[in-house]
């Protein structure tokens, strides 16, 4: 290569270094002046004098949280409704809780309940109607704290949110009722994940009406399907109730064995009708 055009070339890959070390270093200039911009804002001091203020925007200043507590709650709600470098506009950033409270409650209901404090009952009322689908995380607790004061109000209200919440998270496969706290929530094996109950198998057939399963097949003339379950010896509980053992099984379906007295009764009912 003739020893101009070499220069050349040189001098173009100098430049071209240069201007990339240029651009390198502007826009490390430009990140700086960014992180200094958020260094200089000070988020706790903004929120500690409008502290009171932002309670009241976020509807929880009845609730009377602890301060340590209510500032970390207002901090997290500021730093996702309010992205930009500079301080919050109040106006604007009213108009975001606004448009978001539903969504803000939940995070707040699932703050309060992470923070392990005491709850008082304004805190309870508050936590189980806007847990949302924390509900599927906290409902044994609640429920728990729910029973003890009396508050069966409550208590139907983590029930069907309980429900909504296990569709749309879980599958619509809903495990059976437990007879113990009410909730669908016990599991194959037996026991409620809400309230910890184990119920017998006399418990899970009387709680689903079992006679009158057996009654209704029998007036509706399916005896097959009536000497099936006794030959089985075990009907299957659903979310919907018992079926028998050869209707389609699904993943939350719990066997339940028939004790002797519930044969018994059945042979005995079948023996009047001359149908044995």
């Amino acid at each position: 290569m003739p020893r101009k055009r070499k220069e050349e070339k040189e001098e173009k890959e100098d430049s071209s270094k240069k201007k990339v070390r240029k651009e390198s270093i502007e826009n490390s200039s430009k990140s700086i002046s960014k992180i200094s911009k958020r260094k200089s804002f000070d988020i706790d001091s903004w929120i500690d004098e409008r502290l009171n203020d932002l309670a009241v925007k976020l509807e929880i200043e009845y609730l009377n949280l602890d301060k340590s507590l209510l500032k970390d709650i207002i901090k997290r709600i500021v730093e996702l409704l309010w992205e930009e470098d500079k301080r919050p506009d109040m106006d604007r950033l009213s108009n975001r809780i606004k448009r978001n409270i539903e969504r803000l409650r939940t995070i707040i209901a699932q703050m309060i309940i992470e923070s392990g404090v005491s709850l008082s009952n304004e805190m309870l009322e508050y936590v189980t109607t806007s847990a949302g689908p924390w509900i599927l995380s906290y409902a044994s607790s609640l429920y728990k704290i729910a029973k003890d004061r009396g508050r069966e109000d409550l208590i139907n209200i983590m029930r069907g949110a309980w429900v909504k919440w296990w569709i749309q998270i879980r599958g619509t496969e809903i495990p059976p009722e437990c007879p113990r706290c009410k909730f669908n929530s016990l599991m194959s094996d037996g026991t409620c994940i809400v309230c910890g109950y184990t119920p017998s198998a006399s418990e899970l057939l009387k709680y689903n009406n079992f006679d009158l399963y057996v009654d209704n097949l029998i007036k509706k003339g399916d005896l097959n399907r009536v000497k099936l379950i006794l030959e089985k010896g075990y009907v299957i509980i659903s979310s919907t109730g018992i079926k028998s053992p050869d209707e389609e099984r699904y993943k939350f379906d719990i066997e339940v064995h028939l004790p002797t007295t519930y044969k018994e009764k059945i042979l005995s009912h079948l023996k009047e009708l001359g149908k044995t």
